[in-house]
């Protein structure tokens, strides 16, 4: 929900709604909503894609293609694309969730190494 509608979008109400919980028993597992994102994020980041870890098709290109291969286009998604989760996130949260904040950067500093180490890797050929 956080992905397809925002997390602005999506109250306590509805996380507890659709996870057919209680809101108590929401706020006994996630103190607050920052709580629930924070988790949210936390749970999707190994998901992302990371350029140093690619597909199997991928693994064999050399580090130039698969940077390039970063900027296509992903299909057969099913879903609409909305870009990265974590950027969302930190648009949509900038300066009400300090935890966030804190994971989206650890996240764009994991990214921003990868792609270094990824380019570089591609100079040496």
């Amino acid at each position: 929900m956080f992905y397809r509608e925002g997390i602005n979008a999506t109250g306590v109400e509805r996380l507890a709604t659709e996870s057919s919980v209680s809101k108590r028993t929401l706020y006994q597992h996630f103190p607050s909503k920052e709580a629930v994102v924070e988790a949210y994020l936390r749970s999707i980041e190994p998901r992302v894609a990371n350029p140093l870890e690619p597909g199997a098709q991928a693994s064999d290109q050399p580090p130039r293609e698969r940077l390039l291969a970063l900027f296509e286009t992903p299909t057969g998604l099913g879903a609409p694309l909305r870009g990265c989760p974590f950027h969302n996130a930190a648009v949509e949260t900038a300066g009400s969730m300090p935890g966030v904040r804190q994971i989206v950067r650890a996240n764009k500093h994991s990214v921003l190494d990868a792609l270094t180490e990824l380019a570089r890797a591609g100079r040496c050929r």
